[in-house]
Parts: structure tokens; C-alpha cells; sequence
């Protein structure tokens, strides 16, 4: 599985978690039950887990948690994808931000992969000032 199918897990695990409120060991049986046993899959989530706090807090210095809320669950898994590889798996925010909106594009309402570019590039710009 290459990084792109292996982040497209990601996001489906983070809908899923958000959806059905999992814990971290509900995942890793699903995960295992699917044979998700890549690095970066696990990695991803494990940090999804432990910095849930801090990657919301991100995303509130530039919409309110109850606007992304109702931006829905798919364009909220997104960001949360985005933020949470581009701050704790150190991966290019370049490379994250076009495959996030790329999957957007697929998962998501018509022109929301416009929102989601647009919040992930402020969190990029705050965070690298």
C-alpha cells in the first residue's frame, strides 16, 4: 500500500472514530481485523489519539470547533488528517495539503475542498510564522 492509499485509511479511521466515538484500542482491533499494520497507518493514529487536544486547538485559531462541526464529519476528519500529519508525522505541509484536498475532492461535498485548502493553509501560516 503506498502513502496516498495508506493516508485515504487514515482519514477513514478518523471519520470512523469521530463517527462512532472509538477509542484508540476499538482502532487497533479494527485496524488489525483489516491487516492496517503499516507504520505510518499506526503512527498516524496513535498521534490522532494523543494530541486530539492540541490539534483542535490548532484548528480553533482559525475556526471555531462549532463551525467545523457543522461543516460536517468528512470535511472535519480532513483537517484533522491534515493538521495532525503536518504537525506530529513531520511530512511536508506541501504534500499534505494536496492530498488532503485531493481527497476532498473524492469523500467530500462539491466545493468543499476549497474550505478545507483554505483552513490548512492558515494552520500552515500561523504555525510556520
Amino acid at each position: 500500500m503506498n502513502r496516498t492509499e495508506q493516508r485515504e485509511r487514515v482519514f477513514k479511521l478518523i471519520f470512523e472514530s469521530i463517527s462512532n466515538k472509538l477509542t484508540l484500542n476499538d482502532l487497533k482491533t479494527i485496524m488489525s481485523d483489516h491487516n492496517l499494520n503499516e507504520h505510518f497507518i499506526e503512527k498516524s493514529m496513535e498521534n490522532f489519539y494523543k494530541h486530539y487536544e492540541s490539534i483542535s486547538e490548532n484548528i480553533s485559531k482559525v475556526i471555531s470547533l462549532s463551525s467545523l462541526d457543522k461543516a460536517g464529519k468528512v470535511d472535519k476528519s480532513l483537517i484533522i488528517l491534515g493538521v495532525n500529519e503536518m504537525t506530529y508525522m513531520k511530512t511536508p505541509s506541501s504534500i499534505v495539503i494536496n492530498e488532503v484536498v485531493e481527497l476532498a475532492k473524492k469523500y467530500s461535498k462539491k466545493d468543499s475542498y476549497k474550505f478545507i485548502n483554505s483552513i490548512l493553509g492558515q494552520i500552515y501560516k500561523i504555525n510556520n510564522e
